[in-house]
C-alpha cells in the first residue's frame, strides 16, 4: 500500500505539561487513526 499520511515526532503541551510527547504514525488509505 501507498502511505497516505505520515507524521514524525507530533508533541503538545498544555501550558508547562507535555501531553504528546514524539508520537509518530503512519497511515494507509481506508486508515482511521484517533490519538
Amino acid at each position: 500500500m501507498t502511505t497516505k499520511l505520515q507524521a514524525i515526532d507530533i508533541r503538545k503541551s498544555y501550558g508547562s505539561q507535555e501531553v504528546l510527547k514524539g508520537v509518530s504514525l503512519t497511515a494507509q488509505a481506508g486508515d482511521v487513526i484517533s490519538i
